[in-house]
């Protein structure tokens, strides 16, 4: 068996507060001081997991490890460190569990560097166990494995394991020899699986990172060339579930060249705040979409812009709603000039009949006001 009390480097690998906790409770023993460094672990969660015992651990945020991000980390890691020590008996063995995800934006060469100087000086503290904690959710699988080279043991669901990715650096204290990653051979292919996964997920991830920049590339310019206007808004209800709004979330460059609007002065506003005289019609319309799946088609006049849209609505996901118009303005008019025209001719054809039916009276009579009284 591995005596997890000895002076050894050891880390713990988590993705959630019950892994983290899981892990913390295999590292220390019962009735050890014992402390933890976490922005992911509260107050009820010490209370919970740690109901049953009667020392419960310390607990102080990451800030209070690190108060900012500044060139002399270590001598600030240290001298917290030093201090905690301190607030305890020389006697005592003071368990420290420090969550590192404050470094998932760092450079896996960073990482390693950091951990190589902090065990080097933490090696010169007596009394001190420390436990280096890294949230596998947050660090990418390069990160990981610079982290597990730095570490002989690896806690993992709440067992202490030999890490196969270490690698001995002469100012380690204790590392294993042979017989021990023999004996714990399960144990290493377990932390085998566990890298294995996390590279192969990042690269399905990187894969998938392509994929959708090559999409939302497309995307990107088919929205900007389309010559239809396209909006994306959020419907707005009232407490009675009644659509009386909408928000503008995105729209093209073709919606601003067909309504005259900027999508900076109203992306984030709603249509009435915007216009405010909009008619009912366009909320009720685009309210059936949303509280039904039903797409619809149909065109309409604004009064506040004073043009005619010709609309197709249809639902984007939960209330949300897509449109894509175009301003038929001008075929409007058109037509509305044809139905004058054809009226006009209309009338003039009545006219021309009468004209006509005059004339032929004309032809045989010579008595001009009788025929005029007769046809008028």
């Amino acid at each position: 068996m591995i005596n997890s009390k000895e002076r050894i480097h050891k880390c713990s690998l988590f993705n959630n507060k019950s892994s983290f906790i899981a892990n913390f409770k295999a590292f220390i023993v019962k009735g050890q001081k014992a402390i933890i460094i976490s922005d992911l672990i509260r107050q009820e969660d010490i209370d919970l997991f740690f109901k049953e015992s009667g020392d419960k651990p310390l607990l102080f945020p990451v800030s209070s490890y690190f108060p900012a991000r500044q060139d002399n980390q270590i001598e600030k890691c240290i001298q917290f460190i030093k201090e905690l020590r301190n607030k305890f008996d020389d006697n005592t063995l003071l368990a420290i569990a420090n969550d590192n995800s404050w470094a998932a934006d760092q450079s896996a060469g960073f990482i390693e560097i950091f951990e190589e100087s902090l065990n080097k000086e933490i090696d010169t503290i007596e009394n001190v166990d420390y436990l280096c904690c890294y949230n596998t959710n947050l660090f990418s699988p390069v990160s990981l494995i610079s982290v597990l080279k730095m570490h002989p043991f690896l806690y993992i669901d709440g067992n202490v394991n030999v890490n196969f990715y270490y690698i001995p650096r002469k100012n380690f204290n204790t590392y294993p020899n042979r017989t021990q990653y023999e004996s714990h051979i399960e144990n290493i292919k377990k932390v085998q699986i566990i890298i294995n996964d996390l590279i192969e997920a990042e690269v399905k991830q990187s894969t998938i990172n392509t994929k959708l920049t090559e999409s939302e590339h497309k995307y990107k310019q088919l929205f900007n060339e389309l010559s239809s206007a396209f909006a994306l808004h959020k419907i707005i209800f009232n407490k009675k579930n009644e659509p009386v709004d909408y928000e503008f979330i995105e729209v093209n460059p073709a919606f601003e060249k067909l309504t005259g609007l900027k999508a900076n002065d109203i992306i984030g506003k709603t249509v009435l705040s915007v216009l405010p005289g909009t008619e009912k019609i366009w909320i009720e319309n685009y309210g059936k979409v949303v509280t039904t799946g039903i797409p619809i088609s149909f065109s309409n006049f604004s009064s506040q812009l004073n043009k005619h849209y010709e609309v197709t609505a249809y639902k984007a996901f939960e209330d949300h709603f897509a449109v894509i118009f175009n301003d038929i303005t001008k075929e409007i008019k058109v037509q509305e000039k044809l139905k004058e025209s054809i009226e006009d001719i209309e009338k003039s054809n009545e006219q021309n009949k009468k004209l006509l039916k005059f004339s032929r009276y004309v032809l045989k009579s010579n008595d001009f006001n009788s025929i005029a009284n007769n046809l008028f």
